[in-house]
């Protein structure tokens, strides 16, 4: 797309101008939002994160937290490891070769 839009940006001839419009907005709206979205995105994470700090949100059907000191449930116990397998993996059959001499 950026490639295509840069030889709109070029053009000369008949029906160039509109053309070199064109371009010349799309390429520039793409520097834009580029720029925009590589300064400004971590701005506006990091403003967010300190807003948002110190208030839990509740999912549905459970209360929110007082304080968020209280006890939590206790993990249930990890999963034990899986058994090893009874029979080893085997490689598939070789498949012959075919009539012809062709690979």
């Amino acid at each position: 797309m950026p490639c295509r839009v840069i030889s709109c940006g070029r053009t000369t001839g008949a029906g160039s101008a509109s053309q070199r419009a064109i371009g010349t907005g799309v390429m520039g709206g793409m520097i834009t939002a580029t720029l925009l979205a590589i300064f400004f995105v971590p701005v506006f994470f990091v403003v967010v994160r300190k807003i948002f700090k110190g208030k839990v949100m509740a999912t549905a059907g459970t209360p929110p937290a007082a304080s968020g000191n209280e006890p939590t449930s206790p993990r249930p116990p990890p999963l034990p490891p899986a058994a090893p397998s009874a029979t080893p993996a085997t490689p598939p059959p070789a498949r012959p070769a075919p009539e012809g001499g062709h690979a």
